[in-house]
């Protein structure tokens, strides 16, 4: 008889959890998606608040243009190409570097700095090394590897690439 009884006990105990389980589940499924569904009538509206500020700002614009009119101020409108010349024409002159080709074994950090310029791509190792991308006048590209502050060795065999392709090795 305690055979039944502990076996009815079992199966009265696996019903009760799998009642509760559910009833959790439905719990949480219900707290999950009810902020979700709540948000959905908040966005409704976003696209017409962003119309009517832009809607607005531009009725304020209208209203400056009109206002200067009267002042006798004058608007001028530039090509690209006339605003691309009165920045360049003011802006100090770009500073021409040495073709990296030259970069030699055992030259200082700072000196190729200041002669061939920041490298184009610049990666630090762990053990305090650094490796350096210039690119020639020619398109080679020049890899330079340096240990603290000299340059180890210099490689510009390297053909150009066209542009996006990979070549993987």
């Amino acid at each position: 008889m305690s055979l039944c009884r502990s076996v009815g006990f079992t199966a009265c105990l696996v019903f009760a959890l799998s009642v509760s389980a559910h009833a959790q589940g439905v719990v949480e499924y219900t707290v999950g998606t009810t902020p979700a569904a709540a948000a959905v009538p908040a966005g409704k509206g976003i696209g017409a608040s962003i119309g009517s500020v832009f809607g607005s700002l531009q009725k304020t614009l209208e209203k400056a243009g009109k206002a200067d009119a009267g002042k006798g101020s004058s608007v001028v409108n530039l090509s690209a190409r006339e605003v691309r010349a009165a920045t360049t024409s003011s802006s100090t002159p770009a500073r021409s570097f040495e073709d990296p080709v030259a970069i030699t074994a055992g030259l200082e950090i700072k000196e190729l700095l200041k002669r061939f310029g920041d490298p184009s791509i610049k990666v630090s190792g762990e053990d305090g090394t650094q490796t350096f991308w210039y690119t020639s006048r020619k398109g080679n590209e020049v890899v330079i590897d340096l240990k603290g502050e000299k340059v180890v060795s210099v490689n510009a065999g390297k053909e150009p690439r066209e542009p996006g392709v990979i070549v993987l090795q």
